[in-house]
């Protein structure tokens, strides 16, 4: 994954959503908050190895990722959730903890700013 995932998705926030610069740290936490929120439901639906719940949740994640400007993260939750359209969840948690890997600098931009 690209490490420089906090500079791409203020770059979006720039340019494409014309947001200035001092609403950064509010959309940094508004990121990591909903972030935060769709892998757990994520998590949840692996602990039960529930695959319906699982393409659901990984969808929302999908959308949420392509909205931020992270299409190639979003193409990644796209297998897990391919994955679980066909009723196999196998190789999900690693693509899921891939994903917290990949995203991390917005949560420590966030920490680092005392916005999360």
């Amino acid at each position: 994954m690209n490490p420089d995932i906090l500079q791409r998705f203020l770059c979006f926030v720039a340019e494409e959503l014309r947001l200035p610069e001092d609403d950064a740290e509010a959309i940094i936490a508004l990121a990591e908050e909903n972030l935060v929120s769709s892998f757990a439901k994520l998590d949840a639906t692996l602990a039960v190895s529930d695959a319906a719940a699982a393409r659901e949740a990984a969808h929302a994640l999908k959308g949420s990722l392509r909205n931020m400007g992270l299409d190639d993260l979003a193409q990644r939750v796209g297998e897990l959730e391919r994955g679980a359209d066909e009723g196999s969840l196998q190789g999900c948690r690693e693509i899921l903890e891939e994903l917290r890997r990949a995203v991390g600098p917005l949560r420590t931009a966030g920490l680092e700013r005392n916005t999360i």
